[in-house]
């Protein structure tokens, strides 16, 4: 059964606790909605914050600010971060159990078609025989490109001057919408590319 969440007021979780009896509830990443969260307890709703980040912005604003919103963290009975990293900023505000469960975009199971293709693709890039490095620029966004596009220009001119052959790269960017901006500064850096999907 698919349900949209209550509006954030007490007196609708209230009523949609009475309603639908959840037996837990898992939140994804870092989503901390304080009633939510008090109602939950409340209504003895354990709650799991599952492929947890905290990031380091977000870390020192609450540590240095607003510590109130660390001590939010207490409403989980479970904390499951991405890294020990994440966990450690976690811990730092409670006292609930952290523990680390890794990336599920990499748990996932690759299919056996898309690894015959990259294992062809490897033999006739040949990179062994030909000394190239490969060097993968993945999900990039805007305000990165120019950036990444004068870092590859650089390494192209040391590894001419050192006579080693230029790396081949793939350039992954986070949506499609920015590939004629990518292709635009491929021209104009003299970069030669294929487009792949």
């Amino acid at each position: 059964q698919v349900l949209y969440l209550p509006f954030e007021f007490g007196f609708c979780f209230r009523l949609f606790f009475k309603r639908h009896k959840p037996k837990f509830g898992i939140i994804l990443e870092y989503e901390l909605w304080p009633i939510l969260i008090t109602s939950s307890s409340k209504a003895k709703v354990p709650l799991v914050l599952a492929q947890a980040k905290y990031n380091e912005r977000s870390f020192f604003r609450d540590k240095n600010s607003f510590p109130i919103r660390g001590r939010l963290l207490d409403g989980f009975k479970l904390i499951l971060a991405k890294s020990e990293l994440h966990a450690s900023r976690f811990r730092y505000f409670t006292d609930t159990n952290v523990e680390v469960m890794g990336e599920l975009r990499f748990e996932q199971p690759i299919p056996s078609e898309q690894l015959h293709k990259a294992n062809h693709f490897l033999n006739v890039a040949d990179f062994k025989n030909t000394g190239r490095t490969c060097l993968c620029m993945g999900s990039t966004g805007q305000g990165e490109d120019e950036k990444l596009f004068y870092v590859m220009e650089q390494i192209n001119k040391r590894v001419c001057e050192l006579g080693i052959p230029k790396p081949f790269y793939i350039y992954v960017p986070r949506h499609k919408r920015y590939y004629n901006r990518i292709k635009k500064l491929s021209i104009e850096k003299k970069l030669l590319f294929f487009k792949r999907s």
